[in-house]
């Protein structure tokens, strides 16, 4: 019977698997992409223009989580520890995904919340329950992931070209900035515990980005190497620069 490999070889082997998201064109920053708490493809594959059957995106990497106890535990580490996790969907699915990683979420180093437009419009029809759903979230985080160590950022990054076809202007749009700011209004106590970084890219209202950032960050928060706004790519995760 084969004698098991050290935890840090195992996990060194790993992180060569596809269980690490690289970016295959070198201008995107790349991500493992969990929508509705199942790990998924990127948002791209959501988009009818985009055909799945030619793209180029890596393999997903669910095999990889069923290799037997030990493991799984190590394939686990490496997804949650040498990726950014981008959650997409339900706040209460993607609760639900970070409880079932049990002790190993603290590993966790970068999060980024994606937002697609109709999940916007979710954030302000009466009596929704995505706002409670989304302050379970935000506090999970805050008691059980090494805020310290946590780079965070809200991406609303798909619904530039979206809005842009619907020719719709800011002052038509204030049900946005209020759903922006019912995001923003929970995280406080990140920044109050801590928390590394805090990126936020709207789909609009640019201006209010500094401003939430700096309500949860403090004052004197600048979100350093920042995608400026005319440069971003619509679908793809911006978050920050991540190694």
């Amino acid at each position: 019977m084969p004698f098991p490999l050290p935890r840090e070889v195992s996990q060194q082997i790993l992180a060569k698997t596809d269980l690490v998201s690289h970016s295959s064109d070198g201008d995107s920053i790349p991500g493992i992409h969990i929508k509705d708490g199942e790990i998924t493809y990127p948002v791209e594959h959501d988009i009818n223009w985009h055909d799945a059957s030619s793209c180029n995106c890596r393999p997903l990497p669910t095999n990889l989580l069923r290799l037997g106890p030990t493991l799984d535990d190590d394939a686990r580490f490496t997804l949650l520890s040498q990726n950014r996790l981008v959650l997409r969907g339900s706040p209460a699915r993607s609760l639900a995904f970070l409880r079932a990683q049990g002790s190993l979420v603290r590993h966790i180093r970068a999060l980024d919340f994606q937002f697609m437009p109709q999940e916007i419009e979710a954030w302000t029809k009466p009596g929704t329950p995505w706002k409670a759903e989304w302050a379970d979230l935000i506090n999970f985080i805050a008691a059980n992931l090494q805020l310290e160590n946590l780079i965070l950022s809200l991406d609303a990054g798909p619904g530039y070209t979206i809005y842009e076809e619907q020719n719709a202007r800011e002052e038509d749009l204030a049900h946005v900035l209020n759903a922006y700011r019912a995001m923003v209004e929970p995280m406080r106590i990140l920044g109050e515990r801590g928390l590394k970084g805090f990126f936020v890219y709207w789909a609009c209202f640019h201006a209010y980005e500094a401003e939430a950032e700096k309500e949860v960050m403090g004052q004197h928060y600048v979100a350093k190497d920042k995608i400026p706004s005319n440069e971003r790519q619509p679908f793809y995760p911006h978050g920050c620069p991540f190694e």
